[in-house]
């Protein structure tokens, strides 16, 4: 591909922090987001938990001493999308649905790039701002993704299988 025909890059300065078009466009999917909030089939706390990338939202459920699990949810969603399943999973497990960074939740904008480190500190800074030290973990898509870079970053802190 020619110099000329490559597509563009910019700085994260350029681009701006945001995900979202308009700063309606944003109150409005954070509103409809509450709205699901308010809809979590068991009870639930809602945590802020501050990290390196800005503070991330993580809604924890299920018996406190029941096996730690983080839900990583897949790109363009957030933890409302693991409401089907809730209540199965939290009758016996402590699920932390945590709300990916840069994505349309109630986490920080930030978006690091894929090919750094960035995330695996990120989720360092979680599990530690949860006091976890030893999790299983789920995830869709990107959720998917950053499970499995974890795992190959540092194989001790996770639980279950590595595929």
């Amino acid at each position: 591909m020619a110099d000329d025909q490559k597509p563009a890059t910019m700085s994260k300065a350029q681009a701006g922090s945001s995900i979202y078009k308009s700063a309606a466009g944003e109150r409005e999917v954070q509103q409809r987001y509450r709205d699901l909030l308010d809809q979590w089939p068991v009870p639930c706390e809602l945590l802020r938990v501050p990290t390196r990338e800005g503070e991330t939202f993580v809604v924890a459920c299920g018996p406190q001493d029941a096996p730690p699990v983080l839900a990583m949810q897949g790109s363009g969603a957030n933890s409302a999308m693991w409401l089907p399943q809730i209540e199965a999973m939290a009758g016996h497990l402590r699920l932390y649905a945590v709300d990916v960074i840069g994505e349309p939740g109630l986490s920080a904008p930030s978006r690091p790039p894929f090919e750094s480190d960035a995330y695996a500190l990120w989720l360092d800074d979680v599990m530690a701002g949860l006091d976890l030290t030893r999790v299983a973990m789920m995830g869709v898509s990107s959720g998917g993704w950053l499970r499995w870079t974890m795992r190959c970053a540092d194989r001790s802190r996770w639980r279950g299988s590595p595929y």
